[in-house]
């Protein structure tokens, strides 16, 4: 356990000092923060996310885009968070901070990643709604961030990427968490849980983070949990982006059955999912 733990802080550490990534990261959790705390007035949230100019232009691309029909001009971050609300404005700032944090650029394989990410919180979110749509965006969030800890592992661990490459490369449908455990004696479920928690976001999150590979022993948010298993199965088999692995899962039957999937779902997810993914890639091209 000590080594899990050094292992951790030191990933933390490297994190810390890359001043991009710590900034961004920071500015997210001051807004989670913020919202959280009813008394908060709209003014000091919207200084927040002024703070970041890509953020900042993230919000104010997507409030005026058609996808939410405003008919004047959205010029204020204060005005963007009335249209569209904390919670789906938190969605959208932190898929672009994921982007443009993790992602460094001339990374093609962590932007595939990106891709895999986001295919799969689009997915996440269409299928939790189905039986508890108020967990729809803490669905998105935790799918969106469930490979977290790949992204700390390829950004900070350049040993793990190569040996990561050349094994996959040979065969690219195995099971990434044995390289994992092999490398470095823990996963990215574990590391992913550990940088959730230590950015402040729900329980349910960092939960389905530890537990989406791991459903056997998964005891706690079953059903988002589950629907983000299934999402990634789906993000993979859509093949947008890319995850490590190509290894689509052999999900047992009570993660359909506990969530109300069924297999006429699949059509219609594959289809919303694609328009959905389509759009809001759009707002974020550089």
């Amino acid at each position: 356990m000590d080594n899990k733990k050094n292992f951790l802080y030191e990933l933390f550490s490297m994190m810390t000092s890359n001043q991009g990534m710590f900034y961004t990261m920071n500015i997210l959790t001051e807004y989670k923060k913020a919202i959280s705390n009813p008394n908060t007035s709209i003014s000091k949230i919207a200084a927040i996310i002024e703070k970041d100019p890509g953020l900042t232009c993230t919000a104010l691309k997507i409030a005026n885009s058609s996808f939410y029909g405003f008919s004047k001009s959205v010029r204020t971050v204060k005005q963007a968070i009335s249209i569209l609300g904390y919670k789906t404005l938190e969605r959208i700032l932190l898929t672009q901070a994921v982007k443009t944090t993790l992602v460094p650029k001339n990374q093609p394989f962590l932007m595939d990643l990106w891709k895999h990410s986001l295919a799969s919180a689009i997915a996440a979110q269409l299928i939790i709604h189905k039986c508890e749509p108020l967990l729809s965006e803490q669905a998105f969030i935790a799918a969106l961030l469930h490979d977290l800890g790949k992204f700390m592992l390829i950004n900070f661990k350049k040993e793990y990427t190569e040996n990561l490459m050349t094994i996959i490369e040979k065969n690219p449908h195995q099971c990434t968490i044995c390289i994992e455990h092999e490398n470095f004696g823990i996963d990215h479920q574990e590391i992913g849980e550990f940088f959730a928690k230590k950015w402040l976001f729900p329980e349910n999150v960092s939960n389905t983070i530890r537990y989406h590979h791991s459903l056997d022993i998964c005891t706690a948010d079953k059903e988002m949990t589950y629907a983000v298993a299934i999402a990634n199965n789906i993000a993979k088999a859509m093949e947008f982006g890319r995850s490590t692995s190509g290894l689509i899962e052999l999900l047992p039957h009570y993660v359909y059955t506990t969530i109300g999937f069924k297999t006429s779902d699949f059509e219609d997810i594959v289809h919303q999912t694609k328009d959905k993914f389509y759009e809001l890639t759009s707002f974020m091209e550089e």
